[in-house]
């Protein structure tokens, strides 16, 4: 006789965190910024999850000769590790890595609302003093 075992990825620390991030009014990505659904993010959750928002003063990207635009890309404010040897992150530790230091008290802030909620310890690393953006698929066409 087969056994099945189903396993329900909604009671998963990954949907559970992204759904956090969704309330918290961010927008869920990946690690390098490609920005995702909240189903997709829940189910495909592979230790880390970004925030992306968007900046009212981020401008339109213009390209082909300055004739077309496509809408400003989203700002990636921050990267939370819950599954990362590299990093030292844990589920129960968490690493945050945010760029742009205009962000970090808005960063501290989110994340100390989100950690309390989960149980978590936060270590809170910044990167660099500019922003990130997020990623398009077609930033690496040639």
């Amino acid at each position: 006789m087969t056994s099945v075992k189903v396993v329900d990825f909604r009671n998963t620390l990954g949907a559970k965190l992204v759904a956090a991030v969704d309330a918290a009014g961010y927008v869920p990505s990946d690690c390098a910024g490609y920005k995702t659904d909240i189903q997709s993010a829940s189910e495909h959750y592979r230790g880390s999850v970004g925030l992306l928002i968007q900046d009212p003063r981020d401008l339109p990207e213009h390209y082909f000769f300055g004739l077309l635009k496509r809408p400003a890309r989203m700002r990636l404010v921050a990267v939370i590790w819950t599954d990362s040897s590299l990093r030292k992150a844990t589920p129960k530790r968490w690493v945050v890595e945010t760029s742009g230091r205009e962000d970090l008290e808005k960063v501290t802030e989110v994340m100390t609302k989100i950690a309390r909620q989960f149980g978590a310890k936060v270590s809170i690393c910044l990167l660099g003093d500019e922003p990130v953006y997020e990623s398009k698929s077609y930033d690496n066409d040639m």
